[in-house]
């Protein structure tokens, strides 16, 4: 069963973005779970963070994290979407707005992955991308990438630094 990452798993967020010494912005799609967790921390440790919308920018999905949007545009992040306003999220735009997440940044970093999940759908177009991948143990889809190989398991972020200075780049 995924963790709940909306509690004290946003202190562990911050801890690792304070702890990681490199200026990665923080790119997420502002769903409930790990995606809202990833943009508090980023905020709340004044990390550069990035919204990606599966629905217009004047409907934010989910409705209720209007104001986590709002916040991340007053703290100079961004919220964008590819879809005109007035569009309404659907499943088809889900997978889309993954395809933009991998797309914009260097690397993706998997918290948790059901065995079937719209997040495994970000990760294989990362993978494609030839963008550095890494998950973290402990869900079904995160342990099936490490183990088929397409991400480096993350453990803390002694993991990402060392995965830094490894000399891994990606595209």
């Amino acid at each position: 069963m995924p963790r709940d990452l909306r509690n004290s798993d946003e202190q562990l967020w911050g801890n690792s973005l304070s702890a990681v010494s490199l200026p990665v912005p923080v790119i997420s799609g502002l769903a409930r779970g790990a995606d809202e967790t990833a943009h508090r921390a980023a905020l709340r440790h004044r990390v550069l963070t990035v919204a990606v919308l599966p629905s217009g920018v004047d409907h934010p999905y989910p409705a209720d994290n209007r104001h986590l949007a709002e916040r991340i545009i007053e703290d100079g992040g961004a919220v964008i979407s590819e879809f005109p306003p007035g569009t309404s999220a659907g499943r088809q735009r889900f997978l889309d707005r993954n395809r933009i997440i991998a797309a914009l940044g260097s690397g993706s970093l998997i918290v948790e992955a059901g065995a079937v999940s719209g997040t495994l759908s970000e990760a294989r177009h990362a993978y494609r991308l030839g963008r550095v991948l890494t998950a973290v143990p402990g869900t079904p889809g995160a342990d099936k990438l490490i183990a088929d190989g397409m991400a480096f398991p993350m453990l803390g972020s002694a993991d990402l630094d060392a995965l830094h200075h490894s000399g891994v780049e990606s595209s």
